[in-house]
C-alpha cells in the first residue's frame, strides 16, 4: 500500500474510533458547529457529499416499478436499466429475481414505501428501492436512492457489485444489506442520514448503514457512512427476527473472508464498525 493510502487509512480508522458512537437520546440535536466539523472532515478525506443532480435537472425519465425475472443475459450483452425515476407504494422500485448479467445504472429511486400489510408499515421485507435475489453478475452503480422505506438489498447472490451509489434518508432499515451473498463488492458509495432518530428506542427500527449478513468473500471499501441510527458497518452470521432468507431467527450461521478498508465512518448512533 502506498504511503498516502496508509496515512489516509490511519486517519479514517482514528475517526471511526472517535466518532462511531454518539448520544442515544432521540431528542438530541446536533449543533451547527458539529455539522460544520463533520463537513470539514469529509472534505479533507477527499469525499464529497452528492445530491440528486439528475432529478434537479430533469434528466431522468419517469418509469413505473420494474421487475426483472428469469433474464439470463451475457457478459458481453447485459440487460441494462438506466436513466429512470421510480417511486412506488405498491411494489419494490426495481426488483431482480433469478437473473444473470444485469446492469442497474444512473437511476433515481425515491419514496418507495410499499408494505404488503398496510397495518405493518415497519416491515422489513418489502418496500425496497432496489432488491436483488438469487442472481449472479449484477452491477448496481451511480444510482440515487432517497427517502425510501428500505434501501438496497441482495440475497442468495454471487458477484454483486454495488458501486458509486448515493443512499440517503432511508426510513426503516436496510440501507445496504447483503444476506447470503458471495464474491461481491460494496465500494465508493455515499450513505447519510439513514434511519429515523426519533425511533431509536423502538426495538428493531434502527438502521445499520452497511450490513453484511452470513456472506462470504465480500470487499467493503472506500464508502462514506455517516449519521446512521445504528452501526455504520456491521458484519454478522446471525439473523435476528428473520431476514430475506428466513422468516425466523437463526443464530447458527457465519460470515467469512470479509475485507473492510479505507471507509469513512462518522457520527453513527451506535458502533462505528
Amino acid at each position: 500500500m502506498r504511503t498516502k493510502q496508509k496515512e489516509k487509512l490511519l486517519v479514517l480508522m482514528a475517526l471511526v474510533m472517535l466518532t462511531g458512537c454518539v448520544s442515544k437520546s432521540p431528542s438530541s440535536s446536533k449543533s451547527e458547529d458539529t455539522k460544520e466539523t463533520l463537513a470539514a472532515i469529509i472534505a479533507s478525506a477527499g469525499y464529497v457529499e452528492t445530491s440528486t443532480p439528475g432529478a434537479i435537472l430533469g434528466t431522468y425519465e419517469w418509469h413505473s416499478p420494474i421487475l426483472i425475472e428469469n433474464v439470463h443475459a451475457t457478459v458481453d450483452n447485459p440487460y441494462v436499466v438506466e436513466g429512470y425515476e421510480i417511486s412506488s407504494d405498491t411494489s419494490n422500485g426495481i426488483e431482480v429475481r433469478n437473473c444473470e448479467n444485469i446492469v442497474i445504472r444512473d437511476n433515481y429511486l425515491h419514496d418507495c414505501i410499499w408494505s404488503a400489510d398496510p397495518e405493518d408499515y415497519f416491515s422489513s421485507n418489502e418496500g425496497f428501492a432496489i432488491l436483488v435475489g438469487e442472481s449472479e453478475n449484477i452491477l448496481v452503480e451511480s444510482n440515487v436512492l432517497e427517502h425510501n422505506k428500505l434501501g438496497f438489498a441482495a440475497y442468495h447472490c454471487r458477484n454483486v457489485r454495488l458501486l458509486y451509489n448515493t443512499i440517503k434518508t432511508t426510513i426503516v432499515s436496510s440501507s445496504v444489506r447483503f444476506e447470503q451473498v458471495a464474491y461481491s463488492e460494496i465500494a465508493h458509495n455515499y450513505l447519510s442520514d439513514n434511519g429515523t432518530p426519533e425511533w431509536f428506542w423502538a426495538p428493531g427500527y434502527r438502521n445499520i448503514g452497511i450490513f453484511v449478513v452470513r456472506s462470504d468473500h465480500i470487499d467493503v471499501h472506500d464508502n462514506t457512512v455517516i449519521r446512521s441510527t445504528s452501526d455504520g458497518i456491521s458484519v454478522g452470521g446471525q439473523i435476528d427476527g428473520g431476514g430475506l432468507t428466513t422468516h425466523k431467527s437463526d443464530w447458527t450461521g457465519t460470515a467469512s473472508h470479509i475485507s473492510i478498508y479505507n471507509n469513512l465512518v462518522l457520527d453513527n448512533m451506535e458502533i462505528g464498525m
